[in-house]
């Protein structure tokens, strides 16, 4: 950026009108080059003194100091929105990975597959296939297990709730 261009930025930086990219070379202009920094430095002091005109004349402030410090929140500014940009951009990638990886299981189940025999759940899964054949065993041994079980008959009925609020003459029904 040249002196013309920087000197020309001076009243929309200090009224925050540049876009990031404007500032930035903005600002990289006017570390470099000491006329520039002035002139900002004059309109900055003016701009300042003029919205502060009003408020309360007795309070001194000292404007290079606070210049300085407009300057390093802006650079801070920039700097965090583009970290939030990048960020922001990673998190978009990586939804779109899922949903793609989503549409690809769902079209391959399509032809009325389950969810075990899809290559996605085989590649994080290894071995799945072995575990469909013992799957039948467990179920017709879980099976004999719940015929082989007896019913309590305290089960059957309801826990004895009306006895603990003074209602005995209730009785469950059996």
């Amino acid at each position: 950026m040249d002196c013309k261009t920087a000197q020309s930025l001076v009243i929309p930086y200090i009224n925050d009108q540049l876009s990031d990219e404007e500032t930035e070379d903005f600002l990289e202009h006017i570390e470099n080059c000491k006329e520039c920094y002035e002139e900002l430095e004059i309109h900055f002091t003016v701009h300042y003194a003029l919205q502060k005109l009003d408020e309360d004349d007795k309070i001194s402030f000292n404007i290079p100091k606070m210049l300085k410090e407009n300057l390093r929140d802006t650079k801070n500014r920039i700097h965090r929105r583009k970290i939030f940009h990048g960020v922001t951009a990673c998190v978009v990638a990586l939804a779109e990975i899922l949903l793609l990886l989503t549409v690809m299981t769902q079209l391959e189940m399509f032809p009325e597959k389950s969810i075990g025999e899809t290559g996605l759940y085989q590649f994080f899964h290894p071995g799945a296939g072995e575990e469909t054949e013992t799957s039948v065993e467990t179920e017709t041994s879980a099976e004999t297990e719940t015929e082989a079980l007896t019913l309590n008959p305290r089960l059957m009925a309801p826990p004895d709730l009306w006895g603990a609020s003074g209602h005995e003459s209730w009785t469950p029904a059996s």
